[in-house]
């Protein structure tokens, strides 16, 4: 019997991490991507420590969720090195997502 999975490609990411030394950092990862026999599906290999949904590294998306609580974001924005639109929306994603986890009385 075939495999239910097939190697189908690879393909570069781009994500944010935490400044380094002052320097924007980016990492660029060249990931497999895997199609299903069954349904057809395509996706890419799990990747440790990497936030999918805001493209950037778990303790990038750490660091912005705890400052959500001391500035806002356009005084974050600097450095991480991305464009406002970006930054707006992946802090207002984290924030909000950190305020649905608080206590509320």
């Amino acid at each position: 019997m075939d495999a239910p999975l097939y190697g189908f490609g690879r393909k570069q990411q781009l994500f944010m991490d935490l400044p380094m030394h002052g320097r924007r950092v980016r990492l660029v990862i060249d990931c497999q991507r895997y199609r299903c026999r069954a349904c057809g599906a395509t996706f890419r290999e799990p990747l440790p420590d990497i936030n999918e949904k805001h493209m950037c590294t778990e303790r990038m998306a750490a660091y912005v969720s705890e400052q959500a609580s001391r500035r806002n974001w356009a005084s974050a924005k600097a450095p991480f090195g991305t464009s406002l639109r970006i930054t707006s929306r992946r802090w207002r994603r984290i924030a909000n997502k950190r305020a649905s986890y608080r206590w509320h009385f």
